[in-house]
């Protein structure tokens, strides 16, 4: 029940990004967040996205759904249309096809590896 038809391209979004009329909502978890991101992305991630529904029904524009690969944005995307949020768009290949193509990101720490958390790097 996936709307595949709704989707919009890494070099789409990177042209729309300043555009008042998009919002790019990053639904994945806030330690993915902090690691890299879209510039102009907002972080829901995908299991508070019912806890923001009524904030996301009073937007206007269009909003851009992302993630990773695209997996969790499809299912966002079925959480807001059932809820009557049809004003959507999913990112294609997510921040990995952002990356490949090389757009604009902001990045933070990395998160720790596993090794470097057990010998205490």
């Amino acid at each position: 029940m996936f709307m595949l038809n709704n989707t919009i391209s890494a070099e789409d979004v990177d042209a729309l990004r300043n555009d008042p009329k998009y919002k790019i909502i990053d639904v994945r978890t806030p330690g993915e967040f902090a690691q890299v991101h879209i510039p102009e992305a907002e972080n829901i991630p995908l299991n508070e996205l019912p806890r923001h529904l009524e904030e996301l029904k009073k937007f206007d524009g269009t909003l851009i759904l992302h993630c990773r690969t695209s997996n969790r944005s499809e299912i966002a995307n079925h959480i807001l249309s059932s809820n009557g949020i049809t004003n959507t768009k999913v990112m294609t290949d997510g921040m990995v096809g952002w990356e490949r193509k090389n757009l604009e990101v902001v990045r933070g720490e990395a998160a720790p590896n596993f090794l470097s958390r057990i010998l205490g790097m």
